[in-house]
């Protein structure tokens, strides 16, 4: 068993906006959530996962594909043309109206942030710019009323601004994600617009802590380690697949919960995720079955991943155009492009639950900016000495020769 593993599907389900919705009753209104966006995102998070997973063949991996796809939906509202129709595949929205997108992602974000008490969930979503820029009021708008943003203007000459967004990030996450971004932010940078995802649950049945024993763990080298092993045994959904084995561990209420799949020995988990899509995802959700006795150890342990810049993964999906000159972002502001994806998030599974964290900035920068102001005296010039109160030129002169 490789950690990794542990977190295949979590990501798609630790879900739950300063810009965030607290958890409260709401009904699950399905005829608000069209269900092409429901698939869409789901297609959408095994792709960038194994995209991701690419470039971290030994490396942990941990993310939020509803944070990432949120913040993609948000930028998407101002993307047109080329840029529109790229984003439109790679996040699998071609053929559905704009309005059906937003719509859903409200009914959506709205039911997953429920009540339950022992399930913490919060969506937050928000967008600053720089001040004194001109920002589409009608895309503004659409932030507030179908994503629940926070929209602030900062002057982000002052590296307080730098402050103001890593605080808000910070709150949004319960402090799992401090110092996102770095000062000073680059003098072309016209916005920033952030998803943030928290997700707090206890397990429905939850481990014992005397259970827990320091056990050997495999690594992705071969090489053993130690790590703490939490074990169980008891009724779980279990599903043996054709390579791998899996079962799902429900929180609270039950309607969250975290997919474990695990490679049978020999299989290779790296073959596993870049085979693993919504197909797969639906043969195991559709094959679990209560099933008694079972004797379960998973690692207790933390993961934190990021911050990565997720560009080229966007890029291998068919983002192309937005990343550079050529994009077409006219909804929001003319001449602007997207800079970087950074995303980050954070883990930690222990006797009692999970608590995860996942945040994604969207940086937006200007595509042409004015040249800075230069004096380069490579030619003949003038000069002089003066006092200035009495307005008196001491001295005077002009260069233009080498001694």
């Amino acid at each position: 068993m490789k950690v990794v593993a542990l977190v295949l599907v979590i990501a798609l389900l630790l879900v739950g906006c300063s810009g965030g919705i607290e958890s409260k009753n709401i009904a699950f209104a399905s005829e608000d959530v069209d269900s092409k966006i429901t698939d869409s995102n789901l297609k959408f998070a095994f792709d960038i996962f194994r995209e991701i997973n690419k470039g971290d063949l030994d490396t942990n991996v941990f993310i939020s594909p509803l944070s990432i796809s949120t913040a993609l939906a948000m930028t998407y509202n101002g993307a047109e043309g080329e840029t529109l129709r790229e984003m439109e595949e790679a996040l699998n929205f071609s053929g559905i109206p704009r309005n059906i997108v937003n719509i859903s992602y409200k009914s959506l974000l709205d039911y997953l942030v429920r009540d339950d008490e022992e399930i913490q969930t919060l969506v937050s979503n928000s967008i600053w710019y720089r001040q004194g820029e001109e920002i589409k009021a009608e895309f503004l708008k659409t932030m507030k009323e179908y994503y629940n943003g926070h929209v602030d203007n900062l002057d982000f000459n002052d590296p307080a601004s730098v402050d103001t967004i890593n605080k808000w990030i910070d709150d949004s996450t319960k402090g799992l994600i401090p110092g996102m971004l770095q000062p000073p932010i680059p003098r072309d940078v016209i916005m920033y617009l952030i998803n943030a995802v928290y997700f707090k649950g206890e397990w429905s049945n939850q481990f014992k802590e005397e259970d827990t024993r320091d056990l050997s763990f495999i690594q992705y080298d071969g090489s053993e380690g130690v790590i703490p092993m939490m074990w169980m045994n008891d009724t779980i959904e279990y599903y043996k697949g054709d390579n791998f084995k899996s079962v799902r561990l429900p929180y609270g209420d039950g309607k969250v919960g975290m997919y474990l799949v695990l490679p049978d020995e020999g299989e290779d988990i790296n073959d596993l995720i870049n085979s693993f899509d919504v197909v797969a995802f639906n043969d195991i959700k559709d094959n679990l079955m209560e099933t008694e006795d079972v004797n379960i150890m998973i690692p207790k342990f933390k993961m934190e991943y990021g911050i990565k810049d997720i560009t080229d993964e966007l890029k291998a999906l068919g983002m192309d155009t937005i990343f550079d000159e050529r994009a077409n972002l006219s909804s929001i502001k003319d001449d602007i492009y997207v800079s970087s994806v950074l995303h980050k998030a954070v883990i930690e599974v222990n006797e009692k639950g999970s608590e995860a964290a996942g945040v994604t900035v969207v940086e937006m920068r200007v595509t042409s900016i004015m040249e800075p102001v230069t004096f380069i005296a490579d030619r003949p010039f003038f000069f002089f000495i003066g006092e200035e109160e009495s307005d008196t030129i001491l001295f005077i002169g002009k260069y233009g020769k080498i001694n």
